[in-house]
């Protein structure tokens, strides 16, 4: 058996408006909002599954605040993750794209559009003993379905009910 600690969309910047008078009192807020999202006891491994934050700055200090807590911490970036908040964030990424050295060419003309449904029932059988973690929707569940764990486990918008815990969860997985 392993475990992780998990969480995802924590929009952090909809959390902590950097109303601090000093960028000093801004990092305490960060902290004091990382001890509130642990779990009584950490695990060693903190996967934080998208939509960290739109303020750089901010969720640096998070991921410092939390590395004092974590062996290591894992972030998949999630679509709110790429977007930039200030001019000064997209001229300086502006023509990043230009840097790119290569796209795979089976990738290059890939026919998928963004929205897709993905049923998986063929595929649920050979994943026996994982943990399928999904996102982007704040609607927290854990359930099993032919030997995977289903979990999400979303923070979501400070308006939004759907948190019973409101923090980090420890997964378990059988490997």
């Amino acid at each position: 058996m392993k475990q992780f600690d998990l969480i995802s969309n924590i929009h952090l910047d909809f959390w902590l408006r950097r109303k601090g008078p000093t960028a000093e009192d801004n990092v305490r807020e960060v902290e004091q909002f990382a001890e509130r999202l642990l779990p009584q006891t950490v695990s060693e491994v903190l996967v934080i599954a998208g939509d960290l934050g739109h303020r750089n700055q901010q969720n640096v200090e998070l991921l410092l605040a939390l590395r004092q807590y974590y062996s290591n911490i894992l972030v998949v970036a999630g679509n709110h993750d790429y977007y930039l908040v200030n001019s000064k964030e997209r001229y300086k990424l502006q023509t990043s794209m230009n840097r790119w050295s290569h796209i795979a060419e089976e990738h290059a003309a890939d026919p998928v559009s963004g929205c897709y449904y993905f049923d998986g029932s063929e595929y649920i059988a050979h994943i026996d003993g994982k943990v399928w973690y999904s996102s982007h929707v704040h609607i927290n569940h854990s359930y099993r379905r032919g030997g995977c764990l289903f979990v999400n486990n979303a923070l979501g918008y400070p308006n939004e009910y759907n948190r019973p815990q409101g923090r980090i969860t420890t997964v378990i997985a059988a490997v």
